[in-house]
Parts: structure tokens; C-alpha cells; sequence
């Protein structure tokens, strides 16, 4: 089964994709599964690995905690992070 491609942005040489992934996909980190989803995005832009991006809603999302890290893209906007919660272990700015 294809990828449908849902968004195609071109400009000054950026190159940015964005597709439907058509199969549910897991997260783990180590054993334990965070994320579950049938609804995930994959971004391909060019110069940078792909990103898997999903629905908060499809996450354990108390295993997540908001960290104050953003970044700003001119094409994609703000982006904000979490932190995941394994525990004892915290993985800053992994979501």
C-alpha cells in the first residue's frame, strides 16, 4: 500500500512532503509502548531526516510532560516538546 501524499510545499529551494502513513504504527522507548496510532503524518524535507508526527490524543499522555523547549520553522511554525517519563528516567525533549 502507497502513501497518500496529503501536503507538498516548494520554496527557495525547500522541499517539504508530507504523507499519510497507511499502517497503525508503536512507540516504544525500551519495552514500553507510549504511542499507538492508525492517524500518523511522516514529514520529508529535504536536508533533514524524515519525522513521524501523530495525534496527542493517540498518546500515553501521562507518561508525557510539556518541557519549555521551542523551536520556530518559517515553513512548519512553533514547534513545542515533551518530556517522556520512564520512571526514574526522563528523556528531555523527546516527543
Amino acid at each position: 500500500m502507497e502513501s497518500e501524499t496529503v501536503l507538498t510545499y516548494k520554496k527557495n529551494g525547500t522541499l517539504i512532503n508530507i504523507y499519510k502513513v497507511p499502517k497503525e504504527i508503536t512507540v516504544y522507548s525500551g519495552d514500553r509502548e507510549f504511542i499507538k496510532t492508525s492517524e500518523a503524518l511522516l514529514l520529508k524535507e529535504k536536508g533533514h531526516k524524515p519525522v513521524y508526527y501523530y495525534p496527542l490524543k493517540d498518546a500515553r499522555v501521562e507518561l508525557l510532560s510539556p518541557s519549555d523547549n521551542r523551536t520556530f520553522c518559517p515553513f512548519k511554525g512553533e514547534a513545542n516538546y515533551y518530556d517522556l517519563l520512564l520512571g526514574e528516567r526522563t528523556l528531555a525533549n523527546s516527543v
